[in-house]
């Protein structure tokens, strides 16, 4: 099986002796030519489009699965068909959701199994696939995540539930485990690699920079506030989280925070309010803004703004291009999510708790925060281990003589 090809099958027509005509379609299998020989068209011309979509074998497989009567009596529905109209279906998500999901099937599974009926789709198929799909690159020629294909590989396995029982009998996506990628390590900056950082930013995002380092909000709610989010007079000053941009059906669109826990109040610390004060606006509108008025893109902040400034803070030059050997300097490439991670390890480093931190970073779970942040505690073997001892000292026990000295001032009523 494979989706990655054309197969370029070719259908060849062959008048026969008593005037029927017969129609030969070509393929080739691992590089052999072969053929497969019809009475009619329709049926040939769909087993050529399945050869195309699918690989000659694949084809064949399926053919035999189906015995001719599936597809061509319009009994069970190819996975396109089912998809679309499952699609359709869908009333408990939004319609960035939906188109999602088509995008996401469009780019994966859907070219290599969209024209197979949805009855004939093996377990074997989709572990194929999921090995192809984990090795392919991206149109950059990055190396797909192994994220992004659980995330694809559970889309299809939620397609096949769907289409149980009455167009299969079970779903052979289930149970199929994707090993992980080797995660992608943290970048915590000190707060002096930061102002390095800060200091080759444009003064122009050096709020947006300012406030992100500050509060620790994700990239979507810190671009998504509004000044009738921000109240720069409170005691202490603070902006509420109450929305944030999600995908939508063709573009990004304004919707709610990440979970529950994501709508939440974060303080500011003077530094940030220092930053925001001067370019105070009506309440409607952004506090972050593109140069020409609208949202700030992130995939046009990153390579103009970020990827610059973290170059220029690790190898320092000047106009002409000569390196500044004595400019401060980091030795590090954070992500702007990273400016995220630098914040929940500065709070750490100032003895704040867990469980305040999680809160502030609008995580769904502390267990969350542990798992991220839990190895930066400064002292969190000394102390579990400390507490540990406590837990198993044994109590002080009055010494036998008390007991006996106690015994004298018992007094033992007895019935007569």
């Amino acid at each position: 099986m494979s989706g990655y090809c054309a197969f370029m099958a070719s259908i060849q027509e062959r008048p026969g002796a008593s005037g029927n005509t017969s129609y030969r379609v070509m393929f080739r299998i691992d590089g052999k030519q072969t053929s497969e020989t019809f009475e009619d068209q329709a049926t040939a011309l769909e087993f050529a489009a399945l050869v195309d979509q699918a690989g000659g074998a694949s084809a064949r497989r399926i053919r035999d699965a189906r015995s001719g009567e599936g597809v061509a009596a319009g009994n069970i529905p190819t996975l396109r068909e089912f998809f679309d109209r499952w699609q359709k279906t869908r009333t408990d998500v939004t319609e960035g959701t939906i188109a999602e999901d088509a995008r996401m099937a469009g780019r994966s599974w859907m070219p290599a199994f969209g024209a197979w009926p949805i009855d004939t789709i093996q377990r074997d198929d989709i572990t194929e696939w999921i090995q192809k799909r984990r090795y392919s690159t991206t149109q950059r020629g990055e190396r797909i995540r192994s994220k992004t294909v659980k995330n694809e590989h559970g889309l299809l396995s939620t397609v096949l539930t769907a289409a149980v029982p009455k167009h299969r009998p079970d779903n052979p996506a289930r149970g199929i485990t994707i090993p992980d990628d080797v995660q992608e390590e943290m970048v915590f900056l000190t707060q002096a690699e930061f102002y390095i950082l800060l200091s080759y930013i444009p003064e122009y995002w050096r709020p947006l920079v300012t406030v992100a380092a500050a509060t620790g909000l994700r990239w979507g709610e810190l671009t998504a506030l509004r000044w009738m989010d921000v109240d720069l007079v409170a005691t202490p000053p603070r902006l509420t989280v109450v929305q944030s941009w999600k995908r939508g059906a063709t573009t990004r669109v304004i919707g709610t925070p990440k979970t529950k826990r994501s709508r939440r109040t974060v303080s500011l610390p003077p530094r940030a309010v220092a930053a925001l004060q001067p370019l105070q606006d009506r309440p409607d509108v952004l506090v972050f803004r593109g140069q020409k008025g609208g949202r700030v893109h992130h995939q046009n902040f990153h390579p103009r703004v970020w990827h610059r400034a973290v170059g220029q803070a690790n190898d320092p030059r000047d106009k002409n291009g000569t390196e500044l050997v004595d400019a401060p300097r980091i030795t590090k490439r954070p992500r702007i999510h990273d400016l995220r991670h630098s914040h929940a390890s500065w709070l750490i480093n100032e003895g704040v708790d867990l469980f305040k931190i999680s809160r502030r970073l609008g995580h769904e779970s502390i267990q969350t925060t542990t798992d991220t942040y839990g190895h930066l505690l400064p002292d969190h073997l000394e102390v579990t281990a400390a507490a540990a001892e406590a837990a198993l000292t044994p109590p002080l026990l009055p010494s036998r003589t008390a007991l006996e000295a106690a015994d004298e001032f018992v007094v033992v009523e007895v019935d007569e």
